[in-house]
């Protein structure tokens, strides 16, 4: 028992030890507590740090998605667009600055002498504020700055609903905004107005508001440049980098063949090639009064004026836009010497005169003019189509499965025909050197551009299309180019069988939409542009509306009737950006987030 109670006294603490032993827990709870508390604080800022980032994230993807939508209004009309563009009393358009150059300096319009003293679209209708003309005056063309934008829209403007809009389509959530969106001109900062690929119109400023699970906003912004596609000389039926072999009854239209090369066309062919009216020299129609002696001119000396006895003679010009340049030789037609010599002069101008015929003047054809020629295909096009651009696509031929191509190098092979209608579709081929690509035509829209190597295309089947012949033809005064509304234009009348030219006339400004002289729908096995670096070859008999642009020609008419005729999407109207039907006229580039402001 006395043994008992020494032990339990030997392990019975004494009072003092046991207060010590309480405050140690408490300090050890408090340190623990502590430290609980410090890495759930951590980990909330983390997690605040994470929402914050994500927030930020979605704002400036909302900032560069509403930039997008917004530069689909400079596309042509054909296209549409996600949002209609807004109408001018929508848009702000008197903040507007001048800088041309791009500097990011500029001064108020209002304050600029003429012809900067204008607002952007000074003139323009309610639906036309980003259609062309692209330039060059002022009152056409984006030169304003960031903070003074040629056209404006603000959430709490005249263009909210617009606004409302793009976040609408865009499905943002309930409270994100499109806050600002501001158009204005391109940064050149002393580098071309025209970029690679194509020419910069303008800078589009998205600044969106995007809400947060506590109640704040993230604000974000983001900026493109809007591009202008550029699709050559649409207006040439014929672009050809080589040589071209017509057979038979084949023949182009509507517009100037250029080939680089030989043109290869004997008497059987070219006696089948439709009138135009009469020229002096390549690029040069002839005028009336070609020595500035204030009287019509009489070369052939018969008393009555040259182009005044074209033009009573009897019947009608079968097409007053034939012509063509060659860079190279004649085989199979009359000789002719010199530089760009015209084997087929005008009647009245000829040795011995002849003369004028309306129906057989081919003095627009040209030999022996070398001219530097264009790449047939663009590699802006292969961006278009990499970048997945809405009427763009690639189909890359797939090895093991001969004459099959899959879309952007993926999925399920199919035939070219199969690829959806009305876009531009960049081909890869993945046949043997030396193969030959068959392109499908059957009535098709759009472009085929084919990366590499030689192909053909079937004109016998096709599908009706509405047509429209080319506006007045315009004397550019010796310079290659398409005509423009300020070159003196040629006036037209339709009459049966052809049309009936009156006097060269000076600029009248744009004609009337009815002036694009619409003809009866005819049957086209392909309308739009095939291009390629190599031989293409096209059977008749049937129509290629549009531009055939390769390496080589072979235009096959030994069957029937081959024609390439230059299409309606090509007219030299400043009011449209020219390109192949369903095809991209504009690309935005560099898109990058920037301060908002």
């Amino acid at each position: 028992m006395i043994a008992g109670q020494r032990g339990a006294a030997l392990v019975a603490a004494r009072p003092g030890e046991r207060g010590a032993a309480l405050v140690v827990a408490l300090w050890i709870a408090l340190l623990a507590g502590s430290l609980g508390i410090g890495a759930w604080t951590v980990a909330d800022a983390r997690l605040s740090a994470a929402r914050g980032r994500a927030d930020a994230a979605r704002a400036e993807a909302f900032a560069r998605a509403a930039v997008e939508v917004a530069a689909a209004w400079f596309e042509d009309a054909e296209r549409g667009g996600l949002v209609a563009p807004p109408r001018l009393g929508e848009v702000q358009r008197d903040l507007r600055a001048i800088d041309p150059d791009g500097d990011g300096a500029g001064r108020r319009w209002s304050a600029e002498h003429a012809p900067w003293d204008v607002r952007y679209k000074e003139s323009a209708g309610a639906d036309d504020l980003f259609r062309p003309p692209d330039g060059p005056a002022p009152r056409d063309r984006f030169v304003g700055t960031a903070d003074r934008p040629d056209v404006l829209l603000e959430s709490d403007g005249s263009g909210s609903a617009v606004l409302l809009r793009i976040a609408a389509v865009l499905g943002a959530p309930s409270g994100a905004r499109v806050e600002r969106l501001a158009f204005f001109g391109p940064p050149r900062g002393g580098r071309p107005p025209t970029a690679p690929g194509g020419t910069e119109l303008a800078t589009i400023e998205a600044a969106v508001s995007w809400p947060t699970a506590g109640g704040t906003r993230t604000r974000a912004a983001a900026r493109g440049e809007v591009v202008r596609v550029e699709w050559g000389r649409l207006d040439r039926p014929l672009e050809i980098a080589g040589d071209a072999r017509l057979l038979g009854a084949a023949r182009w239209a509507r517009g100037e063949a250029f080939v680089a090369g030989d043109l290869h066309a004997g008497a059987g062919t070219w006696h089948g090639w439709p009138g135009g009216v009469p020229w002096r020299m390549v690029d040069a129609p002839l005028r009336d009064d070609e020595n500035g002696d204030g009287l019509d001119d009489d070369a052939d000396g018969d008393g009555a004026p040259d182009l005044e006895s074209f033009r009573s003679a009897p019947g009608s010009v079968p097409d007053p836009w034939w012509r063509a340049r060659i860079g190279g030789l004649w085989h199979g037609g009359p000789p002719a010497t010199g530089p760009c010599a015209a084997p087929l002069p005008f009647g009245p101008r000829a040795t011995p005169p002849a003369p004028p015929d309306k129906q057989a003047d081919r003095s627009g054809l040209f030999i022996g003019c070398p001219q530097a020629v264009a790449p047939a295909v663009d590699p802006a096009w292969e961006e278009l189509a990499r970048l997945g651009r809405r009427g763009a696509g690639l189909a890359e031929g797939d090895p093991a499965t001969g004459g099959a191509f899959r879309i952007d190098g993926a999925g399920s092979a199919r035939a070219l025909g199969e690829l959806p209608d009305g876009a531009l579709w960049w081909v890869i081929p993945a046949a043997p050197r030396g193969a030959v690509l068959e392109l499908p035509a059957g009535g098709r829209r759009g472009a085929w551009c084919v990366a590499a190597g030689d192909a053909a295309m079937s004109l016998a089947r096709g599908a009706p299309r509405p047509l429209a012949a080319p506006g007045d033809p315009r004397d550019t005064r010796g310079a290659s180019r398409s005509g423009e509304s300020p070159d003196d234009h040629l006036p037209l009348a339709r009459e049966a069988g052809g049309w009936q030219p009156g006097r060269w006339k000076p600029p009248a400004g744009l004609p009337p939409p009815e002036r694009w002289y619409p003809e009866p729908a005819e049957v086209a096995a392909f309308e739009g542009l095939v291009a390629l670096p190599g031989q293409l070859d096209l059977e008749g008999p049937g129509l290629l509306l549009g531009q055939a642009r390769a390496g080589g020609l072979r235009l096959d008419g030994s069957a029937g009737p081959a024609e390439v005729r230059a299409g309606p999407f090509a007219r030299d109207d400043p009011r449209t950006r020219p390109g192949p039907p369903g095809a991209p006229r504009i690309v935005v580039r560099g898109i990058r987030v920037v301060a908002a402001p």
